[in-house]
């Protein structure tokens, strides 16, 4: 079966852990800040004024992968601008490769088309 179908099994256990505590389910949505720098400077967006002064590093972001194993339906890798990660290519193979999510998301300025398209 796909995720989909194993979805609607799933739902009757969410409803259960809300209420209860019980079964402990995993989340099946994660979303993924993974950098505070943005080349863009939107007026309803400062995420760029306060940047962190060191961010996860490819390994790091592999450990947390690897713990979720492929369970998540609905993955979003966001930022900041997430295609400023110099291995944003490496994370989404290995998010393809151990995850299986159905949808993978990457919310864009899109300001670096070619490298959008390169990675």
């Amino acid at each position: 079966m796909g995720k989909s179908i194993d979805l609607l099994y799933k739902i009757p256990s969410f409803w259960i852990y809300r209420i209860t505590g019980l079964p402990n389910v995993l989340p099946i949505n994660y979303t993924f800040s993974l950098t505070r720098r943005c080349n863009s400077r939107c007026r309803t967006c400062y995420i760029w004024d306060d940047p962190v002064e060191e961010e996860m590093s490819f390994e790091d972001w592999r450990s947390i992968i690897s713990s979720m194993g492929e369970n998540p339906v609905w993955i979003t890798l966001s930022g900041g601008e997430p295609f400023l990660v110099e291995w944003i290519d490496k994370l989404i193979i290995e998010i393809a490769h151990r995850n299986k999510p159905e949808l993978l998301v990457i919310p864009t300025n899109g300001l670096l088309p070619e490298v959008i398209r390169k990675k």
